[in-house]
């Protein structure tokens, strides 16, 4: 599944979400001087231990 990451000027990821589906609600970050948007392939059940998701990535 796809996810996208918002990461700060160091390349941390700080932020993750979804991109909403038909007529989900739909969320548009309004990011900081240096942070970016990247979009991220991750396992389906990446939720269940997300503290390990951000130790691994940030």
């Amino acid at each position: 599944m796809k996810i996208n990451v918002i990461k700060d000027k160091n390349g941390k990821v700080i932020a993750t979400f979804e991109k909403a589906v038909g007529d989900e609600i739909s969320v548009t970050p309004v990011l900081e001087e240096g942070h970016t948007v990247h979009e991220m392939e991750v396992e389906q059940d990446y939720k269940d231990d997300i503290k390990a998701f951000y130790d691994k990535h940030g």
